[in-house]
């Protein structure tokens, strides 16, 4: 349920899911009152992987967006604790909120600032992820004009409980300016679609294109656990989308998995809509992958010919809305070891690359929608 604008210390906060403020991104925030990404009725539904289902509560790819004329905004958020301690992923790319600005009535964001929550109440003493982080943070809007466009990249590994902006008293807000293409390009795949290991939520590849092409977009990434189950087919299938990028590959646990269920997950989403543009991508990778012939790992090499089997099946059967993208590619022609932080996750320049080399994939597939 959300809450009446409230004052403390001459500021009004405002509940995020009260008009005229947008979230964008999620799955009906508005009339959930949660910031999830699937519906209840699949995260309860047992024939979907325990890990997609816990994390489609974490709000990876929302944003939260309004204008204003306020010269600063406080934001107060809720989150519920995570465990930091990880090798290869900031904070910030864990648990940030960032932050956008704008003139009113254009699209030319950029980036202000960043804010994630302290050390010492995201990391418990005894390393376990429990209780609730309340946070609050205060930032300029540091732009020239009256009136402004402002937009929060949502938390990328962290679950949202509540997220509040604060104005100074007197200041007014406004909707935000509508995007050019509402209608969302939705990608589903793992954990480089979520998010890691961006050192923050808006240098992910997907927000990178929401904000280059001035679209929503929809990001079911889901961090070692895209299996490809029908149940999240069926989904996609009946969402109203301009484009589903589908990146399902790294985690099928097995060549023999992936092939028995990728050709079924996009004949799903095609039965679903027949002219829906589907851009099939396999999964971000340098050219020359070794093969260690290890029956309990997936063999990228083949992987990646199941993937464009699947691209084959369609274009063999007189599918015209289908595009593929091999990953092979996404990383450049040059200091492609720059792009990770390991020995799979990009870094904020593989993210950038990534979005470059999606782009006019994107486009392309988009030729016949707008």
């Amino acid at each position: 349920m959300t809450e009446l604008p409230h004052i403390i210390d001459n500021t009004v906060y405002y509940d995020c899911l009260t008009a005229p403020i947008e979230v964008n991104g999620l799955y009906r925030p508005h009339t959930t009152g949660k910031f999830y990404r699937l519906p209840d009725e699949l995260l309860n539904d047992m024939s979907i992987n325990l890990g997609a289902r816990e994390r489609a509560k974490r709000s990876a790819g929302g944003r939260v967006r309004f204008a204003t004329d306020a010269a600063c905004v406080t934001v107060e958020a809720s989150l519920q604790a995570i465990n930091s301690r990880s090798k290869h992923f900031s904070i910030g790319g864990k648990a940030g909120i960032d932050i956008y600005v704008a003139e009113r009535g254009t699209n030319n964001m950029l980036y202000r600032q960043c804010f994630f929550p302290a050390l010492t109440n995201i990391n418990p003493d005894d390393g376990l992820a429990e209780g609730e982080i309340k946070e609050t943070y205060y930032f300029n809007i540091h732009d020239t004009h009256a009136e402004h466009e402002v937009m929060l990249h949502l938390p990328n590994f962290a679950e949202l409980n509540f997220l509040r902006i604060g104005l100074p008293e007197g200041a007014q807000l406004y909707a935000p300016r509508p995007y050019a293409h509402p209608k969302p390009i939705l990608a589903y795949g793992s954990s480089i679609s979520q998010g890691c290991a961006a050192s923050r939520p808006g240098n992910v590849w997907l927000q990178h294109i929401s904000r280059w092409l001035d679209i929503d977009t929809i990001n079911l990434g889901f961090s070692g656990s895209d299996k490809g189950e029908a149940a999240i087919a069926h989904f996609i299938g009946q969402q109203d989308i301009s484009l589903f990028v589908m990146g399902y590959e790294a985690n099928a646990g097995s060549n023999a998995h992936l092939k028995a269920t990728h050709r079924p997950f996009y004949k799903i989403v095609r039965a679903a809509q027949p002219d829906l543009p589907i851009l099939i991508a396999s999964m971000p990778r340098f050219p020359r992958v070794v093969n260690h012939h290890n029956p309990n790992k997936t063999d990228r090499i083949q992987s990646e010919i199941e993937v464009l089997a699947t691209y084959n099946y369609g274009i063999a059967r007189g599918d015209r809305n289908l595009y593929f993208l091999s990953g092979t590619t996404m990383y450049g022609t040059r200091d492609q070891d720059a792009c990770i932080v390991d020995h799979a996750h990009p870094n904020d320049l593989g993210f950038m690359r990534i979005a470059e080399a999606m782009r006019p994939a994107i486009l392309n597939a988009l030729q016949r929608v707008y």
